[in-house]
């Protein structure tokens, strides 16, 4: 049996995020023996936090609202809640990423902590993150009707499956 990978992708995200915070977790223990352990715990529960809950929350509204692609979110079917929390979930994900990165200042750990991060400009990274930020936005609110149509397409020749 071939498993479409669009069904299960937000939970395959989860996953390599959860591995992904475990590799952080190992770096920062690696590097430094002078941060201290309230700061390592932070650092991580963020991490897992971000890179991890909302992939699998996005999977089990998926899932429960008996959608068959990662993209229902981009529907906004406002006759299932399932795709409402959806849209929220990214739309408070975003957020949650904005605030920890721009206005408390998460930069600094990222570039001292991430793996691809390091030793990159934290000016760079700072306005990096608004524009994508911006642009994620406003594609979730203004450019729905075109990803659904491009993905519909795509999921139609049956290349995924």
């Amino acid at each position: 049996m071939i498993i479409n990978v669009l069904k299960y992708w937000f939970g395959i995200f989860g996953l390599f995020g959860l591995v992904y915070t475990f590799c952080i977790y190992i770096r920062i223990k690696k590097m430094d023996q002078n941060i201290e352990k309230d700061e390592i715990k932070k650092i991580i529960t963020w991490y897992g936090i971000c890179f991890t809950i909302p992939f699998l929350l996005m999977q089990i509204f998926q899932l429960l609202g008996n959608y068959q692609t990662a993209l229902y979110v981009f529907l906004l079917d406002t006759n299932n809640p399932f795709s409402i929390l959806g849209f929220i979930t990214i739309i408070l994900t975003y957020a949650l990423v904005f605030y920890l990165v721009i206005v408390k200042n998460g930069v600094e750990k990222l570039v001292k902590y991430d793996i691809f991060l390091k030793d990159a400009s934290i000016a760079i990274i700072k306005v990096t993150f608004g524009i994508l930020f911006i642009a994620l936005l406003l594609l979730l609110l203004f450019g729905r009707k075109t990803i659904v149509e491009v993905f519909t397409y795509f999921e139609g020749l049956n290349i995924l499956e």
